[in-house]
């Protein structure tokens, strides 16, 4: 119910006038346009609610927003996750690369020439170095920037394996299960690898730690 004026003089002269009676408290006027001492009270009183009201809402509004970012946020690392898995699956070795995170690429190239120096000290490098396929000689290798590093010894690698174990992995599925925002930069992607197998599919847990690379999600690791 709306009011355009109280008509009541008596009602109007009362000091307080009651929140209850106050249904739309905009629309009251009264005799010779002079607001009641009790009304201005009461209507400071509206005031201080309403800003009141307005920062709750604001908060809320802001709190929805991280939420909504978050869950954006989110939802780019599972797409990443999702996409470096099955580019590695299907032998794309170049896009697993680009989704990796450059501190991992710089560690396993460094990783790797720690045990290739290892094994030359111990007379063992080119034998090394046929185990994993690598036709490159050790200075080529050196030479390489961690992307190209990381290509040339996966695709030498994933040469020498069973075509069968090859074409199973070409087949292989990947799907998110779940996902966690454990800092701003950082999120952990549980996944299902889904494999075919001779009595069907083989399901296996698996899961990725991703860390922001610039504005981008980038995977670092396995998780345990």
């Amino acid at each position: 119910m709306k009011y355009s004026k109280i008509k009541d003089k008596k009602y109007a002269q009362h000091n307080v006038i009651k929140p209850a009676a106050l249904e739309a408290i905009g629309y009251f006027q009264f005799s010779k346009n002079k607001p009641h001492p009790g009304f201005a009270i009461f209507q400071g009183g509206i005031i201080r609610s309403s800003h009141f009201g307005i920062v709750v809402l604001l908060l809320f509004f802001i709190m929805y927003a991280d939420y909504a970012h978050c869950q954006s946020d989110l939802s780019a690392a599972e797409r990443v996750a999702k996409d470096y898995m099955t580019a590695f699956f299907r032998g794309d070795f170049e896009k697993a690369a680009k989704l990796t995170h450059p501190d991992t690429l710089a560690t396993l190239k460094q990783s790797f020439l720690a045990k290739l120096d290892q094994a030359r000290a111990e007379g063992r490098q080119s034998e090394l170095l046929r185990e994993i396929g690598l036709k490159e000689d050790t200075r080529t290798l050196r030479s390489m920037n961690p992307h190209d590093f990381y290509v040339t010894i996966v695709k030498s690698n994933q040469k020498r394996g069973n075509s069968d174990a090859l074409k199973a992995m070409n087949r292989t599925k990947v799907e998110v299960v779940g996902s966690e925002l454990l800092k701003a930069d950082e999120a952990a992607v549980r996944l299902r690898i889904i494999s075919p197998a001779a009595d069907g599919a083989e399901n296996r847990a698996g899961g990725l730690l991703l860390s922001r690379y610039k504005k981008y999600w980038r995977v670092k690791t396995n998780l345990e």
